[in-house]
């Protein structure tokens, strides 16, 4: 929907403000590498890097990724691997190359099941839900989401639990025949939102609830959401 697209645009934008402060830190990281050799230290290091990097220089965290990766792959620390996996895939799908976030993303996700890391399961199915979706893949979104839904009820992540409503909701108002699902998935996600004081979960969830009230033609029940 596009209130929801246009609000995450500006969040991705607003990234611009913290730059500064990233350099600076990624540089301290980056001398902190000097004094560790092939060790589950480097790797840790080497994935901090790739996080802070993949929004403002996704090339740049690639390349941390991918040393990362290699490093934990011959060390024998699928923890490091894992989380380079991740970094990587975040780092293409800054780049609009989905298909190699995929590629990056399901050996990521495959690790973290063989760990028990259920959070990192649940993000990591939760992202590439959003992928699905935004190709217009739904069935494969939904397919994703729900098993991420279902973990973060298990894990009681308010927070996780609230996108993901959000995230279904704007799946079914795609369409006439689950409108009335987007609708109960929205609803949910409000009560989370106001659980956790959250202003996005709560604004762009009734926002988007009211543009199915309009797409059902029940103006009054959308004017209360829009107001």
């Amino acid at each position: 929907m596009k209130n929801l697209t246009s609000f995450l645009s500006l969040l991705l934008l607003s990234t611009g403000i913290l730059v500064y402060a990233q350099n600076s830190g990624i540089d301290s990281l980056k001398i902190l590498l000097q004094d560790h050799g092939l060790d589950t230290s480097r790797v840790d290091l080497l994935n901090e890097i790739a996080g802070v990097l993949y929004r403002s220089d996704p090339e740049g965290a690639i390349q941390y990724g991918n040393e990362a990766r290699n490093l934990a792959e011959m060390i024998n620390y699928p923890e490091g691997e894992a989380l380079a996996f991740k970094n990587l895939g975040l780092g293409y799908y800054m780049q609009g190359e989905f298909t190699e976030a995929f590629r990056n993303w399901e050996p990521a996700l495959n690790l973290y099941e063989e760990l028990g890391n259920d959070q990192m399961v649940a993000n990591l199915l939760g992202n590439m839900g959003a992928i699905y979706h935004s190709i217009g893949k739904n069935v494969e979104a939904i397919e994703h989401y729900l098993p991420a839904l279902k973990i973060a009820e298990e894990l009681s992540d308010s927070t996780r639990l609230g996108t993901l409503l959000l995230n279904i909701g704007v799946v079914y108002a795609e369409q006439t025949s689950t409108y009335d699902s987007a609708i109960n998935y929205y609803s949910e996600a409000i009560q989370i939102g106001q659980h956790l004081n959250d202003p996005f979960i709560v604004g762009v969830s009734m926002l988007n609830k009211g543009e199915v009230y309009v797409e059902k033609e029940e103006y009054d029940s959308a004017l209360y959401y829009f107001e």
